[in-house]
């Protein structure tokens, strides 16, 4: 992610936006150490073994 982040930099780019799903608990903790934010939800736009899932909509500016 280190390397991502300093990619997205080098080319001037403002923000970083990732999607995690609202169970994936690590996931949503690793992106908070790493300085996202939570900027929405979009509940029930996923489907996996039989249930509905939401997706976390996560953000980083950069700049």
């Amino acid at each position: 992610m280190q390397a991502l982040e300093a990619g997205a930099r080098a080319q001037g780019l403002h923000a970083l936006v990732g999607g995690v799903g609202s169970e994936n608990t690590a996931s949503l903790a690793f992106h908070r150490a790493l300085g996202f934010t939570e900027v929405g939800r979009l509940p029930e736009v996923g489907r996996k073994f039989d249930r509905w899932l939401t997706l976390v909509l996560m953000q980083k500016l950069l700049t």
